[in-house]
């Protein structure tokens, strides 16, 4: 079975890898293919009730800095759903932004040492700021379970949680897609239900394409 599901996702992770590429492409050659605005473009701006989906792929890398006994390095994909919560806050001001919930489904494969699969289910929250006309930095930090053979000598169990926080930015490339780029510090452990419990720990980087709808 783990065989299957690291097949499984090994080929999840090329797909997504393949297509990421071929939809940047294809979306910043229409974007260079459109005559320049005569006038300065619209801010990009959030509003209350907006959402959009978010399709990435990027890379894990190992760390024992934090704990752990083996680094491990990962390739992931993920799909990720939010939901603008609130209209732009403290307007005028350079936190000026609007609070965003999200949901992600992440799907990851360990390829340094060794192999192995993970599968998590994360909601979290997301502080997007103001920003320029055609880009927004934002904070995000997310938790939730996950299932994974990323065991001995760190873990116990299959039954996980993963647990991220970290930072990015969305760059508009069009009207409603814009290519996003995040940073994140993320954590696996099973909370004490099992033993050992040494945690993984992974510093990740992502790149995808965000459709706001």
């Amino acid at each position: 079975m783990p065989t299957m599901l690291l097949s499984f996702f090994s080929t999840l992770l090329r797909c997504t890898a393949v297509l990421t590429v071929f939809a940047l492409a294809a979306t910043l050659r229409a974007a260079t293919d459109q005559p320049p605005a005569p006038d300065r473009p619209e801010p990009f701006h959030l509003a209350k009730g907006q959402m959009a989906w978010c399709w990435s792929a990027g890379v894990a890398i190992g760390t024992t800095q934090y704990g752990g006994v083996k680094s491990r390095d990962l390739g992931l994909g993920t799909f990720t759903f939010s939901y603008v919560l609130t209209n732009p806050m403290a307007a005028g001001t350079r936190w000026e932004g609007s609070w965003v919930k999200f949901v992600e489904l992440i799907g990851a494969g360990q390829f340094q040492p060794g192999s192995g699969y993970l599968v998590a289910v994360v909601p979290g929250f997301r502080y997007e700021f103001r920003g320029g006309d055609r880009w927004r930095p934002f904070v995000e930090v997310g938790s939730g379970p996950s299932i994974t053979d990323l065991g001995r000598p760190d873990l116990g169990g299959k039954i996980q949680f993963y647990s991220s926080f970290g930072g990015g930015a969305h760059i508009l490339l069009q009207d409603r897609t814009a290519l996003t780029l995040r940073y994140r510090f993320s954590h696996v452990s099973n909370a004490g239900l099992d033993r050992p419990n040494h945690g993984i720990n992974n510093h990740t980087v992502l790149a995808g394409l965000t459709v706001y709808f």
